[in-house]
């Protein structure tokens, strides 16, 4: 199994105060920092009800939360708060 690199946007596109919607391949992608400011990139898609991540914020903690009920998650796409 190969594993490629993408580009998909600059590094300065993806701040610290709000996600990044990304395509790749037909995948709905979200960008986003980290609290150590490392760039993570999860599914664009609240696995509760299929919401954008990219409209939800980045928490002071480094999460991503959901604009549709505010469920948090952290590095990799793990929920990290309900």
């Amino acid at each position: 199994h190969a594993h490629y690199w993408y580009p998909v946007c600059l590094s300065e596109e993806v701040t610290l105060t709000k996600p990044l919607g990304i395509h790749l391949l037909n995948e709905p992608l979200c960008l986003y920092r980290n609290a150590q400011g490392n760039v993570q990139c999860v599914l664009d898609k609240c696995p509760h009800r299929s919401a954008p991540l990219s409209l939800g914020t980045r928490t002071p903690q480094g999460t991503i939360e959901c604009l549709y009920h505010g469920f948090q998650f952290g590095d990799k796409g793990q929920c990290v708060r309900i």
